[in-house]
């Protein structure tokens, strides 16, 4: 209970902090949605090295700004989002990061490369197209390391007859699943759990 209310005491010294480096007119200048939660670094800064602000908007998203040591707003497109001296925030799209899409409509017993380095499998949106029972087979392996037939899947997914009214799957996995300790990941749809004879399957899958 203690460490509990010495860190909401610690959280509070910290927003006052950071409200009282930005200078009044700074303030006025801010959107209406914004509002002042910390600077980064704490403690004296130069010129040379600004207060970065943060600032959460009704959305919910953090958004960055730079304040000098005279409290003043820096226009600058160096942090995300840009900010303008007036403190309007400017979004930009992230270059990186964020799950890879990947769609092969017809996946059989030819292996398919997802990803051929370690990763992290998100999501599986499956259709069989098949008027049998399908498996899908995911190597977390890369592709050069599978022999569809001869290489133990690392897991199987089965998909009823497309004349059945479940002959589509969603699954999402955890963290930590989903070939996350693999080497790679790698998929063949076949006619039983562990052969090479083949089915067909359309995949659409989200990974990291």
């Amino acid at each position: 209970m203690l460490k509990k209310l010495a860190l909401g005491a610690l959280a509070v010294v910290s927003l006052f902090a950071a409200v009282c480096a930005v200078s009044p007119a700074a303030r006025a200048a801010l959107p209406s949605i914004l509002s002042v939660i910390g600077p980064t670094p704490a403690g004296t800064v130069s010129t040379s090295s600004p207060v970065q602000a943060g600032g959460v908007d009704s959305g919910g998203h953090v958004r960055k700004l730079l304040v000098d040591t005279t409290g003043a707003l820096i226009p600058s497109t160096t942090v995300t989002p840009a900010v303008t001296s007036t403190g309007t925030a400017v979004p930009v799209a992230a270059a990186v990061g964020g799950a890879g899409m990947f769609f092969n409509d017809a996946v059989a017993a030819t292996k398919v490369q997802i990803k051929a380095t370690q990763g992290q499998l998100y999501s599986l949106h499956l259709v069989n197209g098949s008027a049998a029972t399908s498996y899908l087979q995911v190597f977390c392996l890369p592709s050069a390391g599978v022999t569809v037939g001869s290489t133990a899947p690392s897991f199987d997914i089965n998909l009823p007859t497309n004349a059945a009214s479940n002959f589509t799957s969603d699954l999402t996995f955890p963290v930590g699943a989903g070939c996350a300790t693999g080497t790679g990941i790698t998929i063949a749809a076949t006619t039983t759990a562990t052969g090479s004879s083949a089915a067909s399957v359309s995949v659409t899958a989200s990974y990291l």
